[in-house]
């Protein structure tokens, strides 16, 4: 069974990575710096740790690891890191089918 779940799961993870690549690749350096609110991470600071999530597991269980940090946490960042770049007006790529900028 745990076997069945992984090579049900990487498919999918890799689909996950491939678009999240996409959306980093859009990072317009000179808004690094840039953040929404007082209490928000800068766009730099959300990409970095966005990209830095795959290599985050700890002590956590299998299923936490993969369920926790690779899916719920990261979608979590990649969908502010979408809004970051929507509001900087930065063209936005299709993660899921086209985005209103690719149509």
């Amino acid at each position: 069974m745990p076997g069945q779940i992984a090579s049900a799961l990487i498919p999918e993870l890799q689909h996950e990575a491939i678009a999240t690549r996409k959306l980093l690749s859009r990072l317009p350096v000179d808004k690094r710096d840039w953040a929404p609110h007082p209490k928000s991470f800068t766009l730099g600071r959300l990409a970095t740790h966005v990209s830095q999530l795959v290599g985050w597991t700890g002590t956590m269980s299998k299923i936490q690891t993969i369920r926790g940090m690779c899916i719920n946490h990261f979608i979590h960042h990649r969908g502010q890191l979408s809004l970051y770049l929507r509001l900087n007006d930065v063209p936005l790529p299709n993660l899921y089918g086209p985005s209103a900028d690719e149509q």
